[in-house]
């Protein structure tokens, strides 16, 4: 079969049908890259809302007054937790990134600027894992996209310790994977 979807649903179906939720009933799937967004999957299937946009996760004001967005809003989460926001906060401080290769670069060398950036983006993940756990209750969250496996992972360490939320049924080390 083929369907076609934004990358966010593409990637969560690919994880359910080849990957980390082939046994899971119901997860999110957080997908980090350029932007942010994300799929709730329940029983293979992704829930889609009433108009076919309940992947925008990135758009939910996070920061009041904070940046704006493109989306005519202002403090938006992706604008604080994506490769777009990366990019963005290195050329403020005079690093340009060109390619892939250059973002690799960075991450390897373990740039202080990389590491003050994954530091406040933690900050934002660790409220987003918080979020998605009280109002969807997914048994994992996923998290997959275009970015950098090795940037991912940082921003994850520094996540940590999770903040609290009301869900139960498994251990700490499983509500968030890559």
């Amino acid at each position: 079969p083929v369907f076609y979807s934004v990358d966010s649903v593409a990637g969560a179906l690919g994880e359910t049908l080849f990957g980390t939720a082939k046994n899971l009933d119901c997860f999110y799937y957080l997908h980090f890259a350029g932007g942010l967004g994300g799929t709730l999957v329940n029983n293979q299937v992704a829930y889609k809302g009433a108009n076919s946009n309940a992947t925008e996760i990135g758009h939910i004001p996070v920061v009041p007054g904070g940046q704006a967005c493109y989306c005519r809003n202002q403090g938006c989460l992706e604008r604080y937790l994506s490769l777009q926001s990366l990019k963005e906060y290195l050329l403020e401080n005079e690093v340009a990134v060109e390619s892939k290769k250059d973002l690799e670069s960075i991450i390897n060398n373990e740039a202080p600027l990389l590491i003050a950036w994954c530091e406040q983006a933690a900050v934002y993940l660790r409220q987003t894992v918080c979020i998605l756990e009280n109002t969807l209750d997914p048994q994992q969250i996923i998290i997959g996209g275009t970015a950098p496996k090795a940037l991912v992972e940082r921003i994850v360490a520094a996540a940590k310790p999770w903040l609290h939320s009301v869900r139960g049924g498994h251990n700490s080390s499983e509500r968030v994977v890559l």
